[in-house]
């Protein structure tokens, strides 16, 4: 009857232990962007920034209450909405 009760304590705690892997994986992965999802309509791009501008971006996203990408993808709206006029 022990030997059950450890053999039972012993698979529990395997599972147990393969759940945390498992489920810290799938946290590691989606931080990497490994399994993280995007719109069909978007596209993933990759940009760098000094620390000053990083910085002024992270401060008008929390001002503004959007996100990085999304204060990009407005700035990047308004110019191309400037250039258009310009060139008229």
């Amino acid at each position: 009857m022990r030997f059950i009760r450890v053999f039972c304590f012993f698979c529990i705690m395997k599972l147990f232990y393969v759940c945390i892997n498992v489920t810290l994986l799938l946290t590691i992965l989606n931080l990497w962007g490994g399994i993280m999802t995007v719109s069909e309509s978007k596209k993933r791009v990759m940009v760098s920034l000094t620390k000053k501008q990083d910085e002024e971006l992270t401060k008008l996203a929390k001002e503004r209450g959007f996100s990085k990408s999304a204060i990009v993808a407005l700035a990047l709206e308004r110019f191309s909405r400037k250039e258009s006029e310009q060139k008229k």
